[in-house]
């Protein structure tokens, strides 16, 4: 059953919205896999493939029905136009998202500030490889990156997994709920602390949810202080939670006036991309890899066929619509660069009778699904020194 749970972070407050769920568990083993199409891959951004299984996700979505949604207030800007909550997940549950999506993410990120050379992104990158074999790159993951990232300290992070925090997003199928363009900041690391887990206080306390230490200063230097083994995040983690509506993709908005890159969403894949480290100060342009982005409306669809044409060559080739069980993937394939392989999954198999199946995503009642979407953090730790 859900849970409040508190914090004492004043980047969390008010702390509204605030929620657990220390039973949920993840039972299935999907096939997770790197899904890349050129689109996609050429602007940095990642595609998960069944980073949840169809039932999972649908068990998620249950679980955050009854949280309950914090709809924004009118008179707010509007950049913002859906329900939203906040669910602090349990050390379990990030561990199994975090192993199952390791080796498809970048294993470190080689930070510079302001502009470096070719040469000099190379040896990062060299250096940080020869690191990885002497055995001190830490786990498994993808490809490194090397990114510009003003504002921050420099230095080469190490991947640490998912963020307990995450936002959780409904958008309702009337063609109105989305979320306007904008970058994602980069985040602290956090852990949720149940009872039995602190000092063993009577009664016992609610779950905490706790931050790493992470801080910044608004000069133009960028001073930032942190311990060791503080996690700040890198990259967003959208994960989509279901399917089978019109619209609703996640728009990536290219620097440059290049075309815009539409991913429809699939229930139990997701996507990955940059953060920024500007953080609202006007002087630190956003980090190198971070992409501004938007999420479109949706709206009931009752037959594939029904849904708009792609915007031309910018559409991302996933499919004009993702409807329940259509989880075949024709001609892509993985990219070794960042630990894939070729992706390859059987189709769900679709109720008999013709009737959506609850746990697929559906709604019994053959009403009009939302789009739920989990958005979380990919940490890394700058190590020490050394």
């Amino acid at each position: 059953m859900p849970m409040r749970c508190v914090t004492a972070n004043p980047l969390h407050l008010p702390a509204e919205g605030l929620w657990c769920a220390p039973s949920f568990r993840l039972n299935d083993s999907p096939t997770t896999s790197l899904l890349e199409h050129g689109a996609t891959s050429a602007l940095g951004a990642l595609r998960i493939g069944s980073l949840l299984s169809g039932r999972e996700a649908a068990r998620m979505v249950k679980v955050a029905d009854g949280m309950g949604f914090v709809q924004p207030a009118e008179d707010e800007s509007g950049d913002r136009r859906n329900g939203a909550l906040s669910w602090a997940l349990h050390d379990e549950l990030c561990e199994t998202l975090s192993r199952r999506i390791a080796p498809h993410v970048p294993r470190a990120i080689c930070a510079h500030r302001h502009e470096a050379s070719a040469e000099h992104r190379e040896e990062l990158l060299r250096l940080e490889s020869l690191r990885h074999m002497l055995g001190g790159g830490g786990g498994g993951g993808g490809r490194p990156w090397v990114r510009r990232c003003d504002g921050a300290p420099e230095g080469t992070y190490r991947l640490a997994g998912i963020n307990a925090r995450c936002r959780l997003y409904r958008y309702e199928p009337d063609g109105k709920d989305r979320f306007a363009p904008h970058y994602d900041e980069v985040w602290p690391g956090s852990r949720l602390v149940l009872a039995g887990e602190g000092a063993g206080a009577v009664p016992a306390p609610p779950p905490l949810l706790e931050y790493d230490g992470w801080t910044y200063g608004q000069g133009e230097d960028g001073a930032w202080a942190w311990e060791p083994g503080d996690r700040v995040s890198h990259l967003s983690l959208l994960l989509y939670l279901t399917d089978g509506f019109g619209g609703g993709e996640t728009v990536l908005l290219p620097e440059g006036g290049a075309a815009a890159v539409h991913v429809p969403p699939v229930a139990g894949d997701a996507l990955c991309f940059g953060q920024s480290f500007s953080l609202g100060r006007p002087h630190v342009r956003p980090s190198e890899l971070a992409l501004l982005h938007e999420g479109r409306p949706c709206f009931p669809l009752h037959n594939p066929r029904d849904a708009p044409a792609p915007d031309g060559a910018g559409w991302a080739g996933f499919g004009k619509v993702a409807s329940p069980g259509a989880r075949a993937r024709d001609g892509r394939r993985g990219d070794g660069r960042r630990g894939g392989g070729r992706a390859k999954r059987a189709a769900r198999p679709q109720p008999s009778g013709g009737q959506t199946d609850p746990a697929d995503g559906g709604r019994p009642d053959g009403g009009a699904t939302p789009k739920y979407v989990l958005r979380s953090d990919l940490l890394y730790y700058l190590p020490p020194p050394g």
